[in-house]
């Protein structure tokens, strides 16, 4: 049990510190509004996979995932010094586009309900 609180709460801790650093210590005008989501850690806890959302059209997500990875040393060596931990684990960043998802989702419902009152209006 004691396992898992320390995977959780070093889980939370990534995602806040490394939140915290785009937001405020990463500099680059090309990372637009993006929100730490999730992370994930391996059993180790040598690499965790940090998910990102970001708003914006199409070319403003890639620039903004371009612009991540091009910050990936200075935020990991960041994230190093603020955990404070023997061995900080290295970061991967990934996009999470379950926000958009489920925005899609909820459209395609919303049609099938408008198709399904239309129908049911000719009856």
């Amino acid at each position: 049990m004691s396992d898992f609180s320390r995977v959780d709460r070093l889980r939370k801790q990534i995602r806040d510190v490394v939140s915290e650093i785009i937001q405020r210590r990463v500099k680059d005008p090309n990372i637009g509004i993006v929100t730490i989501t999730d992370v994930e850690l391996t059993g180790d806890l040598r690499e965790a996979k940090v998910f990102y959302s970001t708003l914006g059209d199409e070319e403003t997500q890639r620039s903004t995932g371009r612009a991540l990875k091009k910050a990936l040393g200075f935020i990991q060596s960041s994230l190093a010094r603020e955990l404070r931990i023997r061995k900080a684990p290295i970061i991967q960043f990934k996009e999470d586009r379950s926000a958009e998802r489920a925005t899609r989702i909820q459209e395609l419902l919303e049609q099938i309900h408008r198709e399904d009152e239309k129908h049911s209006d000719d009856d």
